[in-house]
């Protein structure tokens, strides 16, 4: 795979992190495999489905009461591709 224009990046740390929200609060909230809440976590899983992102977008709404998007989940990572380079 061609990663030189960028590549996406896992945020869901930053953004559980920010809020205070723990892993296990967002597994549960979801009704996600803790093992996929610490592989998206760690920035480590090797698929993840549209559903599953879907489902953890609307537990961090319910969780910190605010408006959430995929991009607190995930996000395209220009630079990334410029150093991989």
């Amino acid at each position: 795979m061609d990663t030189s224009r960028g590549r996406f990046r896992w945020k869901l740390k930053e953004t559980l992190d920010g809020h205070g929200i723990t892993r296990y609060a967002l597994q549960k909230e979801a009704g996600i495999a803790m093992n996929t809440a610490r592989a998206m976590y760690d920035g480590t899983p090797e698929r993840v489905d549209f559903a599953i992102i879907e489902k953890v977008v609307a537990a961090l709404g319910v969780l910190t009461g605010q408006h959430m998007t995929a991009a607190d989940v995930l996000i395209w990572d220009e630079a990334a591709g410029q150093r991989a380079s």
